[in-house]
């Protein structure tokens, strides 16, 4: 029987670092955190979080049912496979399906941005999938970890044979990262964290009536945005006001004011790091057009 072990010493094998961390409610603080063969690391703790490899993509859709999200992640997984790619796939616990990738990336200078082109590649025609999974050093439910909120565990649905395994990124999706990579060096992406609050997105997206008014949905990950990017410009308590009262304004019905707090809370104790190609992932899932933020605004059918 296969458990978390038998893949961190396949992961061990292609990067020396890896994060473990066991939290037992969604509330719990993150505080069991231990390097993987550390001095710290127990073979006997129920880690159910670790950091993606470097080199690791994870495509999840959880936008929608979970039958709609499972097959979302089918249809991604199915042209992957015909261009070569090996994979796993697995039930997440919750209502979403992951699928795993190990690529090569060459001497790639901008990885993140290599995994976003590869999502949005095999992602087409599709909603959307999580591109916060892009960042370095993201946390993601360990293999067969437990999910706090349903009590279910990852587990396995398929994976290709002799996985994990590293593939090659095919020509397609480095011809997109390349026409990327020169679109996002034409912006002369020059912001610090501190200074990103004065992005033009962010300043738009702070305006609650822009929000009521010109888009249509994603409120949750815009608060995550104005979250992550406001923390070094408020208290926290301050922040968590001014996100209950963006969202009560912005016309958003579906979460309570406690709901609100608490998700301001998390985001602050996972502790993500955002920066301009963030942003402008997040303006293309929401369906936002940069090049029309004074004007009318794209909406996605696909949020």
């Amino acid at each position: 029987m296969r458990t978390l072990l038998h893949y961190l010493r396949a992961y061990r094998k292609m990067q020396d670092k890896i994060m473990l961390v066991w939290r037992e409610k969604p509330m719990d603080y993150w505080s069991y955190r231990h390097m993987y063969l550390g001095p710290k690391f127990s073979a006997r703790t129920p880690y159910n979080h670790r950091t993606m490899l470097d080199n690791e993509i994870v495509i999840e859709f959880d936008n929608g049912t979970p039958e709609q999200n499972r097959t979302n992640a089918d249809i991604a997984t199915q042209r992957m496979v015909k261009d070569g790619f090996g994979y796993a796939k697995w039930f997440s616990g919750g209502k979403s399906t992951h699928v795993h990738v190990i690529i090569d990336p060459k001497e790639c200078p901008n990885i993140p941005l290599l995994k976003s082109c590869l999502m949005r590649h095999y992602c087409k025609g599709l909603p959307s999938p999580d591109l916060r999974l892009t960042s370095k050093n993201h946390l993601i439910r360990a293999e067969y970890g437990i999910h706090e909120k349903s009590g279910k565990y990852k587990t396995l649905i398929s994976k290709s044979k002799g996985y994990p395994s590293i593939s090659e990124v095919p020509d397609a999706v480095w011809r997109f990262y390349c026409q990327e990579r020169e679109r996002t060096l034409k912006r002369k992406l020059t912001l610090t964290t501190k200074d990103l609050k004065e992005h033009k997105a962010i300043k738009f997206l702070m305006d609650s009536t822009n929000v009521r008014e010109k888009i249509k949905d994603g409120r949750f990950r815009i608060m995550f945005l104005l979250t992550s990017v406001l923390k070094d410009s408020m208290e926290p308590k301050e922040l968590e006001q001014f996100i209950v009262d963006w969202y009560r304004y912005s016309g958003g019905v579906k979460m309570s004011e406690s709901k609100v707090r608490s998700n301001v809370t998390y985001i602050l104790e996972k502790g993500y790091n955002v920066n301009e190609q963030t942003i402008v992932n997040y303006c293309e899932e929401i369906g936002l057009d940069m090049t029309k933020m004074n004007g009318t605004l794209v909406e996605s059918d696909t949020l």
